[in-house]
C-alpha cells in the first residue's frame, strides 16, 4: 500500500498543471482485498440415451424371412419383432415328436411285459431271472422315452425361437436386421428402450469431472434441434473412458 502511494504522488508533482487552490480534496475510497469465486461455464455436446437399452438377438442363427417392426415403434412384452426361415427347426420337431411316441410305445409295453412276468413269478410259471430282465428293460426303455421327450422340448424350443419377441415393453431404437439377411446367433437384430428414463451422456475432460463437476448440483440441457424449453438434469453416474 506504501508503493501505491509513493506512485501516486510521483504522478501529481510530474504533472505541468498548475495547483489552484480552489481545486477540491481528492477523494480516495479504500476497499479490502476479499477472495470471490468466479463461476465457470462449461458447455458440451452429447446424446440423449435410454437408461435402460436392451439387444435383443435371436437364439439361434438363420436367415431373416420377416421384420415387422422398425426403429422409433412402440412395443409390448411378447410382441414379434421378426422371424427366421424355420423349415430345419420343423423337420426337427417333426423327428423329435415321432421319436417321442415310437418311444413311449416301448415304454409301454415294456412296462406290460413287466407286471405279466411279475404275476407268471407268483404262479411259478416264469422265473426270477425272467422277472429281473422284463424289470431292467421296462427301466431302459422308460429312461429312452424321458430322453425322447427332453429332445422334443428342445426342439420345440428351437422352433419357437425362430420368432423373436420383445423382453419388454419399451421403443424400438435401432433396427439391425432386413429380410433375406442371414444372421448368427446372439448377433444384435434389435435394440429397444425400456421404460421411461432417459440421460443425457457426454464426453468431458477429466479436469472438469475432477475439479468442478462433483460441486454442480444441476445441469441444464437444452435439445440442439427444435424450439423446446430447457430443462434440468442431476448428475447421476460418473464413469472413467480408458484410451485406447
Amino acid at each position: 500500500m506504501r508503493h501505491s502511494g509513493f506512485i501516486l504522488w510521483a504522478a501529481i508533482l510530474g504533472s505541468t498543471l498548475p495547483l489552484r487552490a480552489e481545486d477540491s480534496p481528492l477523494v480516495v475510497e479504500v476497499i479490502p482485498v476479499e477472495a470471490v469465486a468466479v463461476p465457470r461455464t462449461y458447455a458440451a455436446t452429447g446424446e440423449v440415451v435410454a437408461r435402460d437399452l436392451r439387444s435383443v438377438s435371436f437364439a439361434d442363427g438363420g436367415r431373416v424371412t420377416s421384420v415387422l417392426v422398425d426403429a422409433g415403434d412402440l412395443v409390448v412384452e411378447g410382441q414379434e419383432l421378426a422371424r427366421l426361415d424355420p423349415v430345419q427347426q420343423q423337420q426337427r420337431l417333426k423327428a423329435a415328436e415321432a421319436a417321442v411316441i415310437k418311444a413311449d410305445a416301448d415304454s409301454a409295453k415294456a412296462r406290460d411285459d413287466a407286471q405279466r412276468m411279475t404275476t407268471l413269478l407268483a404262479q411259478g410259471a416264469a422265473s426270477r431271472a425272467q422277472r429281473d430282465d422284463a424289470q431292467a428293460q421296462m427301466a431302459a426303455t422308460s429312461a429312452l422315452a424321458d430322453k425322447a421327450r427332453a429332445e422334443r422340448d428342445s426342439a420345440q424350443k428351437q422352433f419357437a425361437d425362430t420368432v423373436l419377441r420383445a423382453p419388454v415393453n419399451g421403443m424400438i431404437t435401432a433396427r439391425k436386421v432386413e429380410e433375406g439377411l442371414v444372421i448368427g446367433a446372439a448377433e444384435p437384430a434389435f435394440d429397444i428402450a425400456a421404460g421411461p428414463a432417459l440421460d443425457a451422456s457426454f464426453d468431458l475432460a477429466e479436469v472438469i469431472m475432477t475439479r468442478d463437476l462433483p460441486k454442480v448440483p444441476a445441469v441444464t440441457l437444452t435439445l440442439l434441434e427444435g424450439d423446446g424449453a430447457p430443462v434440468t438434469g442431476q448428475v447421476r453416474e460418473v464413469s472413467p473412458v480408458v484410451d485406447a
